[in-house]
């Protein structure tokens, strides 16, 4: 049996959240119920605003987008716990110390600025 890694897990829910909110823009529909389709939407339109703001650097939209998930799926009632944001600043550092999640991330980046 194969063991997935943290690294190999935050990078499926990255994929599946991508995924989600390209389905979104394409005008598809999402597998959530119409309330959390409707939460998924505004985060991705709240990322998607933040990555075309030219100020800002890879690695600030690389955390909103990872902190934007997160806070889908566990709630928004954690953002400003300090703990939650060291978690966020993991998960980035995980992606940006891994092929793949560099990869992922650079997709993302340039799939949000669209």
């Amino acid at each position: 049996m194969t063991r997935i890694s943290a690294s190999d897990h935050i990078i499926i829910l990255l994929r599946q959240k991508l995924e989600r909110a390209a389905a979104l823009k394409k005008g598809g529909k999402s597998q959530k119920s119409g309330e959390l389709a409707g939460k998924d939407g505004s985060n991705i339109h709240r990322v998607r605003a933040l990555a075309q703001m030219e100020a800002l650097g890879d690695e600030d939209i690389d955390r909103s987008l990872v902190q934007g998930l997160l806070l889908e799926e566990f709630g928004e009632a954690l953002v400003n716990d300090p703990k939650f944001q060291q978690l966020v600043s993991r998960i980035v550092a995980l992606l940006a110390n891994d092929d793949a999640g560099k990869v992922l991330l650079g997709a993302a980046r340039r799939g949000l600025r669209e």
